[in-house]
């Protein structure tokens, strides 16, 4: 499981201090990524929605393997692909984001 490390009030006003404008974007960015990302992976239901879609997306892509898909389950497996891609590029963006905190802010 993925461990959420938000970081210090020390470290965002080191990091803001060291990098300026640019942090102030970097955080700008969190701001608006960091409570779904809390929302999806900081509580055991947005846990299990993100299982059962990625299990519906298991599905749904043996039905396409195997040619028994309708038009329904192309719209569906679109609808849950594009999700997931949504999910995941907020993940980054927060990882990403985080982890430049602490970085800039543990340098002296």
């Amino acid at each position: 499981m993925i461990e959420l490390h938000d970081a210090t009030l020390t470290e965002v006003k080191e990091f803001l201090d060291k990098t300026g404008k640019h942090g102030a974007q970097v955080l700008s960015l969190l701001g608006r990524v960091t409570p779904g990302i809390h929302a999806v992976l900081g509580t055991e239901i947005g846990r299990e929605i993100l299982r059962d879609d990625i299990k519906r997306i298991e599905q749904l892509m043996d039905l396409v393997y195997r040619g028994e898909q309708t038009d329904d389950d192309r719209v569906e497996l679109r609808y849950l692909r594009t999700r997931i891609s949504g999910i995941s590029n907020r993940l980054r963006v927060y990882l990403e984001g985080t982890e430049e905190i602490k970085k800039v802010a543990g340098q002296e």
